[in-house]
């Protein structure tokens, strides 16, 4: 079993998983645009023929990767076969989901290879299966194991990190609560974040775990909230109404987890709560609208028709789509004291939040890992971006061109 110390002599930085998809081929241009030119990568998958199509449109871009871009091709359902593959580089990087389907071999390579990993998965039962099966070894190997770095859940894991970090250093108190809207968005979904979705609601599994607030934290470290039913109020602080964000039932829990498996770092009575601006009928109407369609989504027979009419896995939004989209959020932490302090932040994405986003911000989080590994926050374990990488991460999201993440007081 690969040790840290064995990872310096490895053959690549970074493997790319999955980098014929959709998400997969733009994360891959992403790198080859903004990578430091001293990263030794490859694109991973199981078709060799179409891996070196994605490379020849990588040198197309930039023909000085030439020496130091690889292909790498392996069985997806072999675990051997990932183990070899995870054993050349330092951090695999995926892009394969759903991933109660297809990540879970890729992640148990990892984790018996001593070998780094993220990915862009939303889906919170299959992390917690991860969590169960992999943390404690992943621990004992020093292997990172980070979920959750596409734009679920980044913004809001690193957000609150920000806030509550802020607030540590400034006041040296603990926060009493971080709340986030997305004020402005604009994005597209592809076939493959939609299956993923309709996938997560055939997973046998109770009501009570599912909205378990604390679902991915762990089983000796909970906070004060409770499972709470969405609704649509008028928020002060951002002096506008406020809905169900679609993602906040998983970006919530993710946060929460960071902040439990750190020991309650942001504080023992830390809450977290994420909505979208909305006028005040569109909230009402998104709000209980989607809590409608979540209902039919956990029937059968409209998992099915789901299936047949939207886009296959691998589609998405258009070029011309995702050059158009972006999002803003805005964020207000409390701190945790007699005085009633608050403290403002702002997020800003400058492309389409699911592709354009996600892809800047695995990409970093691969980066920071393989070459920022000592700075990182922990060193090994099934973790969040807040809790695995931390602020040497923040530092790198917040280089990315056209990238906001800032406190405002």
């Amino acid at each position: 079993m690969a040790q840290q110390s064995d990872r310096s002599a490895r053959k690549y930085d970074i493997i790319l998983w999955g980098a014929t998809g959709f998400t997969g081929s733009r994360t891959a241009h992403y790198l080859a645009s903004n990578a430091p030119k001293s990263l030794k990568w490859a694109l991973g998958g199981r078709s060799e023929n179409k891996l070196d199509q994605i490379r020849s449109e990588v040198l197309q871009m930039d023909s000085s990767w030439e020496d130091t871009l690889g292909v790498v091709t392996a069985d997806s359902s072999s675990l051997e076969s990932l183990e070899r593959l995870a054993g050349q580089a330092k951090v695999v990087i995926s892009t394969v989901g759903p991933f109660a389907k297809h990540g879970s071999l890729l992640v148990e390579a990892c984790v018996r290879s001593s070998t780094d990993y993220c990915d862009i998965t939303g889906e919170t039962l299959w992390v917690k299966k991860m969590i169960e099966k992999f943390h404690d070894q992943a621990v004992a190997n020093n292997a990172l194991i980070v979920n959750f770095c596409g734009f679920d859940s980044v913004p809001s894991d690193m957000g609150a990190f920000m806030m509550t970090s802020y607030i540590k250093n400034k006041y040296n108190k603990p926060t009493k609560s971080v709340k986030m809207t997305i004020s402005k968005i604009r994005g597209g979904l592809s076939g493959g974040t939609i299956h993923s979705g309709i996938n997560m609601m055939e997973e046998k599994v109770s009501l009570k775990e599912l909205s378990d607030p604390y679902m991915l934290n762990p089983v000796e470290i909970r906070g004060p909230e409770k499972s709470r039913f969405p609704k649509v109020y008028y928020d002060k602080d951002f002096d506008s109404w406020q809905g169900l964000f679609f993602m906040s039932q998983v970006n919530e829990k993710v946060v929460r987890r960071s902040n439990g498996i750190t020991g309650n770092s942001y504080g023992k009575n830390f809450t977290y709560r994420e909505t979208q601006t909305f006028p005040v009928v569109i909230g009402y109407l998104v709000t209980y609208g989607f809590m409608l369609l979540s209902i039919c989504i956990a029937l059968a027979p409209t998992r099915w028709l789901l299936k047949k009419i939207v886009p296959a896995q691998g589609e998405g939004p258009s070029e011309e789509q995702i050059k158009k989209g972006f999002f803003t959020s805005e964020l207000v932490a409390e701190v945790d004291s007699d005085e009633k302090i608050k403290v403002r932040g702002k997020i800003h994405g400058s492309g389409d939040p699911g592709y354009s986003e996600t892809c800047k911000y695995v990409a970093e989080a691969a980066i920071t890992m393989a070459l920022s590994r000592s700075e990182c926050r922990s060193q090994g374990g099934v973790l969040t971006p807040a809790s695995g990488l931390g602020q040497v991460y923040l530092d790198r999201l917040r280089a990315i061109p056209g990238a906001v993440f800032e406190v405002m007081e």
